[in-house]
């Protein structure tokens, strides 16, 4: 995904590493896993994914690097929305940024 690679740009760089984006990071973990839908010249052998541990132990994967994030301050909570209430989380005293991002079709009502 663009953000983790970002996230994670002087790390590769300072290994030589050449990214390649992907439309998410648990996806391409499993991608990994089975070997398939992997980009040209690409190969389980001679490719990682960045992604969560949990991620790596849910499609049995080997977490190789942890800890690769260029900032370690910086890191991603998710939202949860729900018709019904959300229970409260272990956020107490931590300082959040909240982003909502969408995108709709362009079709009239949307």
């Amino acid at each position: 995904h663009p953000q983790a690679l970002k996230q994670c740009s002087e790390w590769l760089r300072s290994r030589g590493i050449e990214p390649i984006d992907a439309y998410d990071t648990a996806g391409s973990v499993k991608n990994l896993a089975s070997g398939t839908d992997l980009p040209k010249g690409c190969t389980p052998e001679n490719t990682c994914a960045i992604a969560s541990d949990l991620a790596a132990e849910t499609y049995g994967c080997e977490v190789r690097h942890s800890s690769i994030e260029d900032d370690d301050s910086n890191f991603t909570r998710f939202l949860l929305l729900s018709r019904r209430g959300v229970t409260k989380t272990d956020c107490e005293g931590v300082k959040c940024k909240t982003s909502v991002v969408f995108t709709l079709e362009e079709t009239p009502g949307a």
